[in-house]
């Protein structure tokens, strides 16, 4: 993990992969940039890559003018691992939200995800999410899930693999109402010219 202080940002590394972070007390938290060990650039957008819902209205992480107030950010290492862990305080939620962000050597791969803690009394958040990017067009892979398949009833169609290629403001949406590998894996995979993004749910 290394630290730009004069541009603000902090730049997680794994295996050749990079992945930074517009993170400082006075800007707006952003994912600046994801690139793959080839050296493509992944993300097109210089934006948050989450959002949190509290009563009625969605707002995204670290915006200055949502409410949010920047912490500190807090770098560790376990192991293989290191860890980046970017705080911010919505005072008028009486909320504190932490974005975490996880790399291991020997994968390009990064893990991410969000925790709450109430500053006082109780909160609620709805409409959780684990990220959001936007990424450049390719074919897209993703993989069936059970699709009724049981000792009873036998469905080749259950964990194929799919793809497809979206038109421009076409739409995607997999999952699933119940167990999450109901319908679908929570997994995909989108082509580039020199590598693949992948992303999958925990």
């Amino acid at each position: 993990i290394s630290h730009d202080a004069d541009a603000g940002t902090w730049i997680v590394s794994t295996h050749g992969a990079s992945l930074t972070l517009a993170l400082d007390p006075t800007h707006d938290f952003r994912l600046v940039g994801l690139v793959s060990p080839s050296g493509e650039r992944w993300t097109i957008d210089s934006l948050p890559d989450t959002s949190i819902q509290i009563g009625g209205q969605t707002i995204a992480f670290g915006s200055r003018s949502a409410g949010f107030v920047y912490q500190d950010v807090k770098t560790s290492v376990k192991g293989f691992t290191v860890r980046l862990d970017a705080t911010f305080d919505l005072p008028s939620a009486r909320l504190r939200v932490t974005r975490h962000y996880a790399a291991t050597s020997g994968s390009p791969t990064f893990e991410t995800w969000t925790t709450f803690a109430a500053i006082s009394g109780v909160v609620n958040v709805s409409n959780l999410n684990a990220f959001r990017l936007t990424v450049m067009a390719g074919t897209i892979h993703w993989l069936t899930g059970l699709q009724g398949d049981d000792l009873n009833t036998k469905r080749d169609s259950a964990f194929t693999i799919q793809q497809r290629d979206l038109a421009i403001g076409a739409r995607l949406s997999l999952g699933a109402s119940g167990r999450s590998s109901e319908e679908t894996v929570p997994w995909f995979a989108i082509d580039g010219a020199a590598g693949e993004f992948f992303a999958g749910l925990l």
